[in-house]
């Protein structure tokens, strides 16, 4: 893409980010635009977010503040952007800063419907956060006949925090992003959406430490090994969090996304659809939809 997409003053427009199939221009605009300058995101046609496009956000400022060496500058949010990229503690990660004006808002310390995101570099945290994941799945899912569907998401959504700290690194623990929010569908009903995100090694290097044999094969295939059940750690343990969050999108309903270097899988009712972005996204991301579930 050339370089003339990029104003003067390093000015990068950003549109919608949850599409993560699509966000590869803005990563390589990232990647072109001038070292040691400060870094503009224009949110101008940025009109909502959600917590896998909050994680990919993330991602992208991190990538520039990289290449900058300070913080991104977001110009011309929304008062409704600004507000949640607030709500959600965004501004505490030191990575961007707003040229908004800043919105007075109450946040609910005992709400169950939001996470904020969440920095977590220890095991410790990440059972911290399963504490509060038990909680409110309880609380969102309360009918008696859901318990096997609420112990195997809990599960699930605890390894996949997990790996995102444990994987994310090749010696000693990396560190890894979380925010979650609860919605209802025009149904009514309850969707649980989670994104994670790290910005470390990425599942194929991660992988090809133990099979070092899988180095012939694109990323999205190596991710298909990985939700197959197949784990990078040396010790013979692990591999459960992704294969039980397919098993549960195919049994129960919701989606599971997953991206990580140049591969991309997206999961829904038992069937995989598998692609290769053409950007190398450092790191991994995915994001987890819970649906209320329909068949017990």
């Amino acid at each position: 893409m050339p370089s003339h997409y990029i104003t003067l003053e390093n000015r990068i427009p950003i549109t919608s980010l949850s599409d993560w199939r699509t966000i590869d221009p803005l990563w390589q605009l990232v990647e072109i635009s001038p070292a040691l300058q400060p870094c503009i995101f224009d949110m101008s046609n940025l009109t909502s977010l959600n917590p896998q496009a909050v994680i990919m956000l993330l991602m992208l400022c991190k990538k520039a503040k990289e290449k900058s060496c300070s913080n991104v500058i977001f110009d011309k949010l929304s008062p409704n952007v600004d507000g949640y990229l607030r709500r959600i503690n965004f501004y505490d990660q030191d990575v961007a800063v707003s040229t908004g004006t800043p919105i007075e808002f109450n946040k609910n310390p005992h709400t169950r419907n939001l996470l904020e995101l969440t920095k977590v570099s220890s095991m410790l945290q990440i059972n911290q956060l399963g504490d509060w994941f038990y909680e409110n799945f309880e609380h969102w899912f309360p009918d008696k006949s859901q318990s096997i569907y609420r112990q195997c998401s809990f599960e699930a959504i605890n390894e996949l925090c997990g790996n995102s700290v444990e994987h994310s690194s090749f010696e000693g623990s990396g560190e890894g992003y979380f925010v979650l929010q609860k919605y209802l569908d025009f149904a009514g009903k309850t969707n649980v959406i989670m994104s994670v995100g790290d910005y470390g090694i990425g599942i194929r290097n991660h992988m090809l430490r133990k099979y070092p044999d899988l180095e012939s094969l694109d990323e999205a295939e190596i991710l298909k090994q990985a939700i197959s059940g197949k784990s990078g750690r040396l010790r013979n343990v692990g591999g459960r969090g992704l294969k039980s969050i397919c098993n549960l999108t195919k049994e129960y309903g919701g989606y599971f996304v997953i991206r990580s270097g140049r591969g991309l899988l997206f999961m829904q009712n038992g069937s995989i659809s598998k692609f290769t972005p053409f950007y190398p996204i450092c790191g991994t991301q995915g994001v987890f939809c819970l649906k209320s579930p329909t068949k017990i």
